[in-house]
């Protein structure tokens, strides 16, 4: 659509689990060890099995039939 308006929302689903020390090692590099070295961050990170992620698009333009003949021949 060429001018719409978008609601989008995002969900977890599933058991949330304990990061793994290899991904804890990344996030160390990425925040250059701004964060503790205990187990702290650890236990307070939980990364979900899934996520739900709903897009709902609403066309902002009129319901008419020059708009149908734009779309018609833009596709």
């Amino acid at each position: 659509m060429y001018a719409c308006a978008g609601d989008f929302s995002v969900h977890y689903s599933g058991m949330l689990r304990h990061p793994s020390a290899a991904f804890m090692e990344q996030l160390k590099m990425r925040m250059n060890n701004s964060f503790s070295h205990d187990n702290t961050m650890k236990d307070i990170i939980r990364v979900p099995d899934v996520y739900k992620v709903e897009l709902k698009f609403t066309s902002l333009l009129p319901n008419n039939f020059n708009n149908f003949l734009f779309m018609y021949a833009g596709n």
